[in-house]
């Protein structure tokens, strides 16, 4: 009976659809009768005969540069008495990271921007905090073009982690047609194999400092062909990172088969508990009839989003739980502190001189 009800994609909508919408609990004990997991060195799980693959997903989206976190909507110099920020993100994944090794890390753009301690260091000084965080893959942001294309070509080469972008074809004469600049990746374990495809956003081309050579492609007949080629090496579990705002998503996830799950940004949507947009994730319907999930954070390191989900062998989403997670009190990387803390020292010398009229 199981194995006739998964053939049923409709159903499997359903069932996921009610999942979504059931508290964590009873979603774990729902789960637990779809999915049985075995931890691989892929960042997923084995899948043998009715067992399930599980895979585990962190992200952020929007940071801009929010190092030290926020207060009362501004962002902070230091991290005292402020919330969120680089730090606790960084503890966060790393406390994920050591409980389940597989667990991936994901931003989907805009560190660059936002912040007083941007201003005064730019991409060198993001640079230097974001490979303390343990991302394992991210795309373009908007403002990552705000520096220009040899900035972002030089910032790309020397991050600790690689960026996926897709849509974005640079013609020779643009610096970051000399980046290793990958449509996709492919996560390979033995049982089962992840892709990831990035988008970046082409407004850049009238919005930002993106060089005249700085050229995109359709963003979803780009993810097409990814989807095509991932398929074409035996990959059914397909993660979009993307940087075009959340209706774009929900209109990719709609149109586009063969996407489970789409990582957003640029909108700063607030998804989850109290959201007028929707619970976390938001679940679309694709053109095959199975589920495509859509997470995002609202950004500006406020929140980190967690997500799990389960696939059956077909690579179809068939439960999840997760949520956006509310970081608290600023703090909790001894590394990023000391990196913001020397940043902001002479900052904070510049802009709290004060100047005395006479006799005053």
């Amino acid at each position: 009976m199981l194995s006739t009800i998964r053939t049923s994609s409709d159903f499997l909508f359903s069932l996921s659809m009610l999942s979504s919408r059931l508290p964590f609990q009873a979603r774990f004990i729902l789960a637990s009768f779809t999915a049985v997991s075995l931890i691989l060195t892929s960042g997923c799980q084995s899948i043998h005969d009715k067992k399930e693959v599980t895979v585990e997903i962190l992200h952020t989206n929007d940071m801009h540069s929010h190092f030290a976190g926020s207060k009362n909507g501004s962002a902070c110099i230091t991290e005292n008495d402020c919330e969120g920020g680089y730090g606790r993100v960084a503890e966060y994944v790393k406390e994920v990271k050591e409980r389940n090794p597989n667990a991936i890390f994901l931003d989907a753009g805009d560190q660059f921007q936002g912040s007083l301690l941007y201003v005064n260091y730019h991409s060198p000084l993001v640079g230097k905090i974001t490979d303390k965080m343990r991302y394992d893959f991210a795309t373009f942001g908007n403002h990552e073009f705000d520096e220009g294309c040899k900035a972002l070509s030089d910032y790309a080469k020397k991050a600790d982690f690689p960026f996926l972008v897709a849509n974005l074809k640079p013609s020779p004469g643009c610096p970051l047609s000399m980046n290793s600049i990958s449509p996709f990746t492919v996560i390979d374990g033995p049982d089962a194999k992840i892709g990831i495809i990035g988008l970046a956003n082409p407004d850049v081309v009238n919005q930002s400092k993106a060089c005249k050579d700085t050229k995109f492609v359709d963003h979803v007949e780009a993810v097409k062909d990814s989807v095509k080629a991932l398929q074409a090496r035996k990959v059914n579990i397909i993660i979009v990172l993307s940087h075009l705002g959340l209706p774009f998503d929900e209109e990719l996830a709609r149109n586009v088969s063969g996407v489970d799950l789409i990582v957003g940004g640029h909108t700063h949507d607030y998804i989850g508990p109290g959201s007028p947009l929707g619970p976390y994730p938001i679940v679309e319907k694709s053109p095959s009839g199975k589920p495509a999930l859509i997470v995002t954070t609202s950004g500006e390191a406020k929140f980190l989003g967690h997500l799990e989900v389960s696939f059956n062998k077909e690579g179809i989403p068939t439960s999840w739980n997760g949520e956006p997670v509310r970081l608290g009190k600023a703090g909790g990387s001894s590394e990023i502190t000391k990196i913001i803390n020397h940043a902001a020292e002479p900052v904070i010398k510049r802009n709290s001189r004060t100047l005395c009229t006479k006799g005053g």
